[in-house]
């Protein structure tokens, strides 16, 4: 029973998706191709991380139904991360508006 109300309560693991698959692949092979690199990562574009932060936290179907530039379309993504995320967050913006 009570392992049945402490799995209500566990986080979700977030499910492998496309954006993410193609990240952890280039990581994957950038290891491989450089073994003897004890510290360091391949570069990731700033686009490429928002890509998949707007997959891990507002799911693999989320889309702005506007037109947007990229970045108004990140600056649209990370405010609806930090309302779903961040309660200071939320608290400021209903202050402010």
């Amino acid at each position: 029973m009570f392992n049945k109300i402490r799995n209500l309560f566990k986080p979700k693991q977030p499910k492998m998706t496309p954006n993410i698959k193609k990240f952890a692949d280039r990581v994957d092979k950038w290891y491989a191709d450089h073994p003897e690199v004890f510290l360091g990562a391949p570069t990731t574009s700033a686009q490429e991380v928002v890509n998949c932060l707007e997959e891990l936290f507002l799911g693999e179907d989320y889309y702005i139904d506007f037109p947007a530039t990229n970045a108004q379309g990140n600056t649209i993504t990370l405010n609806e991360i930090l309302l779903k995320y961040c309660k200071a967050y939320r608290e400021r913006r209903r202050k402010n508006d």
